[in-house]
């Protein structure tokens, strides 16, 4: 099986947070990801701005999702997302915020580092651990993989199966609109 495992790390500087990174896998609901990705940054927002804090405090956030699914279809390994001004593209908006996802099953990037790391991702056995950063990964995940206390947070398999009929409900009812449509067009 592939990892499981959502990371919060944050990076200090002169003694205040000064970036933090989001780590999530992400097995199901490609639909929704661009709304879950924008809750999980508003939680972080709200967790890191005091009252009375300047908003120039906020350190930069970086989420990063990996993904089974192409978000976009484009079959690329990385997409970067960052706000802009639309219409706009020679002026900067720099929100702090940038938003990464990374496609396990992606081909396009030419980045051998990132594509063995994605492949681990999908697939993290021994098979695959193609150098010494990878084994290193490797070595944490087997020390956790038998650790009875976080195998207790894993979810739940009842929870995944919830999870899989809200996405078969969410499809069926599109494809039945859209099949709706075509047959009121005939």
């Amino acid at each position: 099986r592939g990892i499981r495992m959502d990371l919060y790390v944050t990076q200090k500087e002169q003694n205040r947070i000064a970036k933090v990174y989001d780590i999530e896998p992400n097995r199901y609901g490609l639909s929704e990801l661009p709304w879950r990705s924008r809750f999980s940054q508003a939680l972080t927002d709200a967790k890191l701005l005091k009252a009375g804090q300047s908003y120039s405090e906020m350190p930069e956030y970086f989420s990063i999702w990996i993904l089974t699914g192409d978000p976009f279809g484009k079959n690329e390994m990385l997409y970067c997302v960052k706000n802009c001004v639309e219409g706009y593209p020679d002026i900067v908006y720099n929100d702090g915020v940038t938003k990464l996802f990374l496609y396990v099953g992606g081909e396009l990037g030419n980045n051998g580092a990132l594509r063995d790391l994605l492949r681990y991702f999908q697939q993290s056995d021994e098979n695959h651990v193609v150098d010494k950063d990878i084994e290193k990964l490797h070595t944490i995940v087997e020390k956790i993989r038998h650790n009875r206390k976080v195998g207790e947070q894993y979810m739940t398999f009842q929870e995944m199966v919830e999870y899989e009929k809200a996405e078969a409900r969410q499809e069926a009812r599109e494809e039945g609109l859209a099949e709706g449509r075509a047959e009121g067009r005939v």
